[in-house]
């Protein structure tokens, strides 16, 4: 079968930029992304001990793959920022994590204490993601799918920033 574009946009990418059939979820798709998200991170992190390096490249490389992705989404489905669309929260995730839950520090960390601050970190993501509080709103408009992915990695970014001070002001940092 041939997956013939519409308006430019293709059914290969609309199916990576809604996760397949998890995009379609009828309640919160963007929270169920998130949800994808934390548990591929941590699994991925915990399974295969990635090391921080490739931590690192995913943080950069996931959001700028999902851009033209999340565009050609967007013109497939004939809407801007669809909420099916949730690769933009799911490539975010990692970066919720900066300096903090890395692989080299995940892999020290038990059960219980991996699982209080990933639902922290995704509590606190949802919550920007959401609200989007200092100029996340105002990145949104973005052209050509920048805007789809980019209010997600500035989420994840003051949730990193807020893990950051949490973990210094406990004592925890690496």
């Amino acid at each position: 079968m041939k997956m013939a574009p519409r308006n430019g946009g293709s059914v290969f990418a609309t199916c990576f930029a809604t996760l397949g059939p998890i995009g379609k979820c009828p309640i919160a798709p963007g929270t169920v992304g998130t949800l994808v998200g934390f548990a591929a991170y941590v699994f991925l992190t915990l399974v295969f001990q990635f090391t921080d390096f490739f931590y690192w490249i995913a943080c950069g490389a996931l959001p700028l793959l999902a851009i033209p992705l999340c565009h050609s989404a967007e013109k497939h489905l004939e809407r801007e920022d669809a909420p099916e669309i949730i690769l933009d929260e799911f490539t975010a995730v990692p970066i919720c994590f900066a300096g903090t839950m890395t692989p080299s520090v995940m892999i020290h960390l038990d059960a219980s204490e991996i699982s209080i601050w990933a639902l922290v970190a995704f509590l606190s993501f949802r919550v920007f993601d959401i609200a989007k509080p200092f100029g996340i709103r105002a990145s949104q408009r973005l052209p050509n799918g920048w805007g789809v992915v980019v209010d997600d990695v500035l989420a994840a970014l003051f949730v990193a920033l807020c893990l950051n001070v949490s973990w210094r002001w406990m004592g925890l940092a690496p």
